[in-house]
């Protein structure tokens, strides 16, 4: 049969043969990068093998800078974004900054916080008998507000961080050191959530957790990813608030001079006029108050407004009530809609204040001390949308993401 090959098939194999043994002969190249300006000048003078080895390398080098480069569009906004906005302050307090990152890892854990709050009151409401009405609708009450805190999380976040630094200055300047046990207590609340069942009228659950306050510490800082410092700040920031404002409440005494009042509303100012006229006259007073008097303001008070601190009494009576004696009566006094006659019925220098008065005066103490700290400090704040967004997409990590069934609940 081999007498009988085709010619042409025999040069066909011979073709191949020689084909394949030119490629077992020819070499490999390395074509390295100092190589490749010589190669490309005398292009014409390589042989085949180097000139595709030295075109794979232009092009899988080309690609890699044409993707690096599109993958650097798309990221260089966030890159940029991060390292100047990252750092630009959402506040400055007396010239030192609060910057974007440490608000957004602060807002995070404040939010992380906050709906673990709103699960331990939802849990505690579920736990109560059907039949407790009154404490299931307050406890729906302190979540509803705390869910319209959640709101202004972030505003409130950067108010909480600049109270802290101002008290933190304070505490610096008059040598006030926090006592080791204080600042133990508050990382246990702060990892426990110990201060809401107080809210809520509670009992304060106990930990359950056998291990040092430390390594729970360290264990929750670490699932959240946020730092040391500013946890360690929020920790210190509480307590020098709570710290403060207890002196300021401690101060609030426990008689002060009070004003026993007694009051005429009338529809216009001229009936109110005819009102002090009238008792100039010699009319009496509960004459023209039954004259004057409605049902609705009967059920009230009756117009008599019994003893009472001058801090306590409506702004609006303020002004006229210091300046009367006992007997005396004043001109009349807009109120909103209506125009009230003042009598001042008694005064006593020394007065025991109520229960009641002594938590009004205190919370009235404790904001007067905020507002008076808050105002001999230097602060800008320099929060704006663009900042807000950034945080949301610069923080920590989303709360669903910490854990789904702090998410998932209450809402």
């Amino acid at each position: 049969m081999s007498r009988f090959r085709s010619k042409g098939k025999e040069r066909r194999e011979r073709k191949a043969e020689q084909k394949a043994s030119r490629r077992r002969q020819v070499p490999e190249f390395d074509v390295g990068w100092r190589k490749v300006p010589g190669d490309l000048r005398r292009w014409n003078q390589l042989i085949g093998a180097h000139r595709a080895a030295l075109g794979r390398k232009l092009a899988v080098t080309g690609g890699t800078i044409i993707a690096a480069f599109v993958i650097g569009l798309l990221i260089a906004p966030l890159i940029v974004e991060f390292v100047i906005l990252g750092r630009t302050p959402v506040a400055r307090v007396n010239g030192a900054e609060i910057s974007h990152s440490a608000f957004a890892a602060t807002r995070d854990f404040t939010r992380y916080r906050a709906i673990s709050d709103l699960n331990l009151m939802v849990d505690y409401r579920d736990g109560l008998p059907a039949e407790d009405i009154e404490t299931r609708a307050l406890i729906d009450q302190v979540i509803q507000d705390r869910r319209i805190d959640l709101l202004s999380v972030d505003f409130t976040t950067v108010d909480d961080m600049v109270v802290s630094r101002i008290l933190q200055e304070r505490a610096a300047a008059e040598g006030y050191v926090i006592p080791a046990e204080v600042l133990d207590a508050e990382r246990e609340s702060q990892l426990t959530a110990l201060d809401l069942p107080v809210a809520i009228g509670a009992v304060a659950p106990e930990s359950g957790d056998p291990r040092p306050l430390p390594e729970r510490v360290d264990e929750m800082l670490a699932y959240l990813g946020f730092d040391r410092a500013d946890f360690e700040s929020i920790v210190t920031g509480a307590v020098l608030d709570r710290y403060y404002t207890g002196l300021a409440r401690d101060a609030v005494p426990d008689a002060s001079r009070q004003v026993h009042l007694r009051y005429i509303a009338a529809p216009t100012e001229e009936a109110a006029q005819s009102v002090v006229t009238r008792l100039a006259a010699g009319e009496a007073w509960d004459d023209l108050a039954g004259e004057l008097s409605t049902p609705e303001r009967n059920l009230v008070d009756g117009g008599d407004l019994g003893f009472s601190p001058i801090d306590l009494l409506d702004p609006f009576y303020t002004g006229a009530a210091v300046t009367l004696a006992a007997g005396e009566v004043s001109t009349s006094i807009a109120v909103g809609e209506e125009f009230h006659v003042l009598l001042a019925v008694a005064w006593e220098e020394e007065r025991p204040l109520t229960a009641n008065q002594i938590g009004q005066l205190q919370n009235t103490a404790a904001t007067a001390f905020r507002s008076e700290f808050m105002e001999g400090a230097a602060i800008e704040y320099l929060l704006g949308a663009n900042g807000i967004e950034w945080a949301d997409r610069h923080g920590l990590r989303n709360v669903g993401e910490l854990d789904a069934t702090l998410a998932a609940a209450p809402f």
